[in-house]
């Protein structure tokens, strides 16, 4: 079975149309940082699979999206997904706004996939 690495941008709350766990956090002992749970990871990843994100919109409303050229940290190309809720404004992205960024090696192989998601209080 073929393993696609999952990195969290942010993390994930809820979305308008479904929920998603909440991630389940606790300190870690050496650091005292918060870490997510490996489970969590495993049902966002199941969530994604059960709302298809591969057939939401890319940002200029191609669906399926394009590749497109990538750059650093992601794949040298890119497929960029986004959530009803992110297409309103993709500028100052709402709430509950989620985008997903499958990344590319140079001839199309798939490296990973990427997960943004905005919740609140989170904004810089």
């Amino acid at each position: 079975m073929k393993r696609v690495l999952i990195a969290l941008a942010l993390p994930v709350v809820a979305l308008v149309e479904m929920t998603v766990p909440v991630a389940p956090r606790e300190a870690d002992a050496q650091s005292g940082t918060r870490v997510v749970k490996q489970a969590y990871y495993d049902a966002l990843w199941s969530w994604l699979q059960r709302t298809n994100y591969a057939k939401w919109n890319g940002t200029d409303g191609d669906t399926p999206p394009d590749f497109e050229k990538g750059q650093s940290p992601h794949g040298a190309l890119i497929k960029t997904y986004v959530s009803a809720k992110a297409a309103t404004n993709l500028k100052d992205l709402p709430n509950g706004s989620v985008i997903v960024k499958e990344n590319y090696s140079t001839d199309k192989k798939l490296m990973a996939i990427t997960v943004m998601h905005r919740s609140a209080g989170l904004r810089s």
